[in-house]
């Protein structure tokens, strides 16, 4: 159902734009909070890491079918798959900075190339070879690196994207500049947001979660990349 719903709010080829297809409210501004997390993601339009999370979702939800014998389901999924992995790379990928831009607006493409929109395109399995290449460096690149993901979904994704590309050491720097150096900080649970920029006596603002299980994600990167356990087959 919700894959139905998605592909309601698509365009001619494909993408999502919250900028058309999702609606305004009395003031002109959309209905929906496009979230990812509290990374800073220009998003608007036709956003490339929220595309690339539902390029997944189709891939993910074509298998489940025909796992279950829903070969007709599996390959009608495959073909949203395709298409809009085709129109992502054609519309998001910007040549001329070597990068993936955060979205596509108006005809215009952004001028942001943030960390999580690199990341996602790579995690994802959107971003061909060459591409992830690319957006890795910009990644692995301090001088380079724009808008650094700060929060805990996006860290993971970003760091099981470089351990997925052999970037065993730039995976271990992240996670240990990021989670260790909460610890570090003083932090007894998982934080809802972080970033080592801040003072070494700060810690998150009120408004943020001192215990926020969706900055687990160093778990599953432990069991998969240091104790190389991974599911066998679907449902084992």
């Amino acid at each position: 159902r919700a894959i139905q719903w998605y592909k309601g709010a698509c365009d001619n080829d494909g993408l999502l734009d919250i900028s058309n297809h999702l609606g305004k409210d009395a003031f002109g501004r959309s209905q929906w909070w496009c979230f990812h997390d509290w990374s800073f993601v220009d998003k608007r339009g036709m956003i490339t890491g929220l595309n690339c999370l539902y390029f997944r979702a189709l891939s993910i939800a074509g298998k489940i079918a025909s796992v279950v014998g829903d070969d007709d389901e599996s390959r009608r999924l495959t073909r949203l798959e395709r298409g809009l992995g085709a129109s992502i790379r054609k519309r998001m990928w910007s040549s001329r900075r070597s990068a993936w831009v955060d979205c596509v607006s108006g005809g215009k493409a952004s001028r942001h190339c943030g960390e999580v929109t690199n990341a996602l395109a790579g995690w994802t399995g959107v971003a061909n070879q060459a591409q992830t290449a690319s957006a890795l460096r910009l990644i692995t690149n301090p001088a380079g690196r724009e808008h650094v993901a700060t929060g805990g979904p996006m860290v993971m994704r970003l760091a099981d994207t470089l351990f997925n590309h052999g970037r065993t050491d730039a995976a271990f720097a992240r996670m240990d500049g990021y989670w260790l150096e909460m610890v570090r900080r003083g932090a007894d649970a998982y934080w809802e947001i972080f970033t080592p920029k801040w003072r070494d006596n700060m810690w998150p603002h009120r408004i943020w979660s001192k215990c926020h299980g969706w900055s687990a994600g160093i778990l599953p990167l432990l069991h998969r990349h240091v104790l190389g356990v991974q599911p066998a087959q679907p449902g084992a």
